[in-house]
């Protein structure tokens, strides 16, 4: 039983490590993809204003 039991917690240990090193480079990740989300919805927003704000180019044709 204290044989398992070591083994046990050696596993635990190994899984939390390496859980915790990869949990570290996801969050980057997950932080560019929000950035990017959120860019993307600023750039529409003033984009819309743009539109609003600005007569249409006339044609010299």
């Amino acid at each position: 039983m204290l044989v398992n039991k070591a083994v046990g917690f050696r596993l635990l240990r190994r899984f939390v490590e390496g859980g915790l090193v990869h949990f570290g480079r996801v969050i980057p990740a997950f932080g560019g993809i929000v950035g990017a989300a959120y860019d993307v919805r600023q750039v529409r927003r003033i984009a819309a204003a743009a539109r609003r704000n600005f007569p249409p180019l006339v044609d010299p044709a």
